[in-house]
């Protein structure tokens, strides 16, 4: 009897320690935008950037970012889990799938719903998002505002916190390592009030670069601070400016050329761009081009007005599918001096190119507006 007891005893206290024994964590489960369903995986923690596993799902690494989830239950933190996913996995699905497919305009708004809470952050997620700014300001016209982004992904890159690589679509960032200038962002700007708003931000994102910093960088800034009308922080940063490199000589070349058309005073800075045009790099031709030609341009001697504007006219013919901008802006400058010269066939034949092919840039809307007027 005493054996049975025992017996019954060791059982009883068996039952009672299962029944109070702690539940095993429930198994995070989640499923994917492509049906893929992840339940071999523990999330060992989220944040903005995605969501890390404790080993690779099949086929991939060990992090899942918020525009690949559909939803999903997890272990840690459900609620803010799911509050992330609601905030993020949208608007992020939304930018990857309109750079797959080339969408520039539909990518506006998800990209500037993104780009405050991503500007800072060091990951992969995070070069999606300004690269998508960046290319969505630029399909807008906003090229001042574009700088910013463009500084966010160069250091992404530069860092290797992310890869172009991984970027949706066939599109990739065209920019210069050694100087830290991009053939998609030619640091000429039209929009005084745009310039000068982007300064403090810009220069923020430039100091907070690791050492080395490109130069570019200062090219971007100085030429952003004279555009905004700045001259005095424009000539700060110029005579920062030491590299040897012979791109960043002639960026010099031309920032002291805009300088002088800041000042309406155009002079030796102009004449030195003048006598190499036909030996400088392609990316600073067109910038040279444009500012001895706007010089040229508005001389009261008729030939050497002729002369500026040819060179003006020249933007288009050379660099008008990779500068819309500014081959609208040399048409824009062209028409204007025809129309000093009292060239009323010419002026009206530019500016209809100006209109026909350049619709959308800054300087047709602003044709349209005098139009208007």
């Amino acid at each position: 009897m005493p054996r049975v007891r025992s017996t019954f005893v060791s059982f009883a206290v068996v039952i009672f320690s299962a029944s109070h024994a702690p539940l095993a964590p429930a198994a995070d489960r989640l499923i994917l935008r492509n049906l893929d369903i992840l339940t071999r995986q523990t999330i060992i923690s989220f944040d903005e950037d995605g969501l890390v596993l404790d080993v690779p799902r099949p086929g991939g690494g060990e992090r899942v970012t918020w525009d690949e989830v559909e939803r999903g239950k997890v272990a840690v933190d459900q609620p803010r889990f799911d509050k992330l996913l609601n905030e993020l996995g949208q608007p992020l699905f939304r930018i990857r799938q309109r750079l797959k497919i080339g969408d520039l305009e539909a990518l506006a708004e998800p990209a500037e719903a993104m780009f405050p809470r991503f500007a800072e952050r060091q990951s992969q997620t995070a070069y999606l998002v300004c690269q998508a700014t960046m290319w969505s300001r630029l399909a807008a016209g906003r090229r001042e505002a574009a700088v910013l982004p463009y500084v966010r992904c160069f250091e992404l890159l530069r860092s290797h916190a992310a890869t172009s690589a991984s970027l949706p679509g066939s599109r990739r960032l065209q920019a210069d390592p050694a100087t830290g200038l991009s053939a998609e962002l030619i640091p000429v700007w039209f929009d005084a009030a745009a310039a000068k708003a982007v300064l403090p931000e810009l220069q923020a994102a430039i100091r907070n670069m690791a050492a080395p910093r490109p130069e570019g960088m200062s090219v971007y800034y100085a030429s952003l601070a004279l555009a905004g009308g700045e001259a005095a922080e424009a000539d700060r940063v110029i005579r920062t400016l030491q590299s040897n490199q012979l791109e960043l000589l002639v960026w010099r070349e031309v920032l002291a050329a805009q300088q002088e058309m800041a000042a309406s005073s155009p002079g030796a800075g102009i004449e030195k761009l003048r006598s190499k045009l036909d030996a400088l790099p392609g990316s600073c031709r067109s910038a040279a081009l444009y500012w001895v030609g706007l010089a040229d341009s508005q001389q009261a001697d008729a030939d050497r007005c002729k002369g500026g504007i040819l060179r003006l006219l020249t933007l288009p013919a050379e660099y008008g599918d990779e500068q819309p901008e500014l081959a609208a802006a040399g048409l824009y400058h062209a028409a204007s001096a025809l129309a000093k010269l009292k060239d009323d066939r010419g002026a009206a034949a530019v500016r209809g190119e100006l209109a026909g092919r350049y619709g959308a840039t800054q300087h047709a809307r602003k044709l349209r507006a005098g139009a208007e007027r």
